[in-house]
This record gives C-alpha cells, structure tokens and sequence, in this order.
C-alpha cells in the first residue's frame, strides 16, 4: 500500500528552519584602554610624550667655596602616530532582502570588532617591549608576580597603579594556584575568580585584582622562546595613545554592485613612552 510520506510531498515544507539569531565570531578578548596614557587631539598626525632625565644625586658643599659644578637636564620623547585601521565589506540588495536578520546591523558589529581586535594586536605588541624579565621556571605562580612587582619596587618605579597584562595561559595557572593554596572563599573575596572569566570580545578582558594589581588577560599576548610574554607595568606612565577619530562606521549606496559598502575605521597610534623602569615582562612556559 502506498503511503504519502514527507518525501512524497516535499515540496509542502520548508527544507531547513533557521532562526534569525547568530552565534558570534570568536576573538581575542578586549583589555581596558584605561591603562594608557592618552594624548588630546590636535591638528597633527604626531604626538610625542616627553620624559625628565635624572641629573643624579646632589652632592655636598663646602662652605665659602664657590659651586662651579654644573649639571645638565635633559629630557626625552617617546612619539605616537595616529594613522588609519579598518575594514570593509560590501552587503547586497538581494541578501538584505532575504536575509532573516538585519544583514547591514551584523555586518558592522562583525568589522568593529575586527578594528578593535587591531587595537589589542597593537598595545599587544607594545608591552612585550619592557627590557627586564622576570621568568617562571614554569607555570606562572603568585611568586612570580609578587617577584615582578618587586623588580618594579627596587628601580623606585612603582609611580602609579599597576595593571598585569596577561595571556589566558597565565591567569589560569594563577587561579590554579591560589585554588591550591587558599581558600577558594578568600581568594574570592580578594578579587580573584574561581570560576571561568567568561563573556564575548569586551567582557573577558578584566580577570581581576591580585595584590593591588588590575590583571587583564588576551590571547594576543605575545609567545618568544617557547613563553608566554606577559607584563606588569604602571597605568598610564608606560604606554602612551594618540587617537584622532575612534571606531567610525559607516555606509554609501554602491550601485553597480547593487549593494551597500561598510566600511569600520579608527584614526589611532600607541607608543612605548617608559618601558625601561616602569614596566616588567612576567614570562611563563608556552
């Protein structure tokens, strides 16, 4: 006996079902960009973040002696230049038409985060440049952070608020230590999670606060060596911001491709202003 099955009439219903819901893209997530030192705009692409020299100690005098001994100061600069980063896609007629969700509205979201990914590849790249390490002699432990902060303390450099930037790697081995060592209620309590950092690009960015230090974690952190290239440094003091015009979307009609350009830019440049003194590499095994 024939039966009428849903392959005898097919064409009665839809092939697949799609819900008008994306699962965003996964990317690197998005540190604080309070840790810099941002310049002011002005009407230049250029901006140079000055540094006092240290003339040395005063020495003593002798009395009724004439003081011809002169010492100089000088000063330095550390320069930023604010240029362009973007991305661009263009959004037809047709899949705008069809489409189940607003095409244009995730387009842009999709290529802002991409800028703002090129903003944590750039301060990425700045603070792998302090010129002293501590290293693990594997996992990152609290010793090593304190022994960190320490270096920091003995060049008289601890000037400001301390922030680590750290890989995801590292504050791992952190939690797992402290979890180790103390209670899970006390490490808590003290600001550091005991369970996943978890949300999109901006909200794994903060991890916590251990030992009075703001600690921000990216897999953008640099790997040389076989080690995960973290830091430690003053907020504010180290690394140094230029930016002209933040994160700008925008559209224009493309009517020969019968579509809608995006276009996500960012006018913006960072500078290593002191990273000699005032900052610390905090490097653990890759």
């Amino acid at each position: 006996m024939a039966a009428t099955t849903s392959s005898t009439m097919d064409d009665t219903y839809f092939g697949t079902l799609y819900r008008a819901q994306l699962l965003p893209e996964l990317r690197p997530s998005v540190t604080s960009k309070a840790v810099i030192d941002w310049f002011p705009p002005g009407p230049g692409k250029v901006a140079a973040f000055s540094t006092l020299d240290d003339p040395g100690v005063a020495s003593g005098l002798t009395e009724g002696t004439d003081y011809t001994t002169t010492t100089a100061i000088g000063t330095g600069s550390a320069t930023a230049t604010s240029a362009e980063v973007g991305l661009g896609t263009v959004v037809t007629d047709l899949l705008q038409q069809i489409s189940l969700v607003d095409a244009m509205a995730v387009s842009a979201a999709t290529l802002a985060r991409a800028v703002e990914e090129k903003w944590e590849t750039d301060l990425a790249g700045v603070a792998d440049g302090a010129t002293t390490s501590t290293t693990a002699a594997s996992t990152l432990t609290p010793a090593d952070l304190l022994a960190a902060i320490s270096a920091i303390e003995q060049r008289d450099a601890a000037t400001g608020q301390i922030a680590g930037y750290l890989h995801p790697k590292q504050t791992g081995e952190l939690r797992s230590e402290i979890s180790a060592t103390t209670a899970l209620k006390t490490a808590a309590e003290g600001g550091v999670p005991m369970g996943p950092v978890t949300g999109e690009t901006n909200g794994r960015g903060f991890f916590g606060n251990l030992f009075e230090v703001n600690i921000y974690q990216t897999s953008l952190v640099l790997s040389a060596s076989s080690l995960r290239q973290g830091s430690i440094f003053v907020e504010r003091q180290c690394v140094g911001g230029y930016q002209l015009r933040d994160t700008r979307v925008e559209t224009q009609r493309f009517a020969t491709q019968r579509g809608w350009v995006v276009v996500v830019t960012a006018v913006y440049g960072l500078a290593a202003v002191e990273l000699v003194n005032r900052a610390q590499m905090l490097k653990s095994a890759a």
